[in-house]
């Protein structure tokens, strides 16, 4: 049989696949099943933490946070709470 030097693993699955829950990417990555990228906060919230190698990357990956919401419509109270904190924060000045 050809593939008899393979690892099994290697003939029984597939080359390619999805899942954009991040719980369950680091299920896959903590089984030795794949790399991902993410943020920070989601590794410290995995149940299994010990189990996934962290690679930390120079220089850090930064991104804009933008608020956007229909012109229309007024923001809820929960999304006022969330753009007022923000602002404590200083992000968000001149919104």
């Amino acid at each position: 049989m050809e593939n008899a030097a393979l690892p099994v693993f290697e003939v029984v699955l597939g080359p390619l696949g999805f899942s954009n829950q991040i719980g369950l990417i680091l299920e896959l990555v903590a089984r030795g099943l794949g790399f991902t990228v993410l943020p920070y906060y989601a590794r410290q919230a995995f149940a299994h933490r010990e189990e996934i190698q962290v690679v930390e990357g120079s220089p850090p990956v930064v991104d804009k946070l933008w608020l956007v919401h229909h012109a229309e419509w007024p923001l809820s109270s929960r999304a006022q709470l969330a753009l007022e904190y923000l602002r404590s924060m200083g992000q968000f000045p001149n919104v």
